[in-house]
């Protein structure tokens, strides 16, 4: 096992976070410019977050489990 793939993975964990965000607010607007609903706006940008903050745990998840297991 490489000893460094956990700290790898933290950093994965912190960008997908700082992407979900961003990519949140770029897809709220994209979405409101295209449709101008405020509402399916709102809902692209959740879930776009959602998305993304789902595959951090799954990285910060696995971090862990490997330190434990190393």
């Amino acid at each position: 096992m490489h000893k460094h793939l956990p700290t790898i993975l933290d950093f994965f964990s912190g960008l997908f976070v700082g992407v979900g965000i961003g990519g949140a607010v770029l897809a709220f607007y994209v979405t409101y410019f295209l449709t101008g609903l405020l509402f399916l706006s709102a809902l692209a940008g959740a879930l776009v977050c959602c998305v993304f903050v789902f595959f951090s745990l799954v990285a910060k998840s696995l971090s862990v489990l490997l330190r434990k297991s190393v």
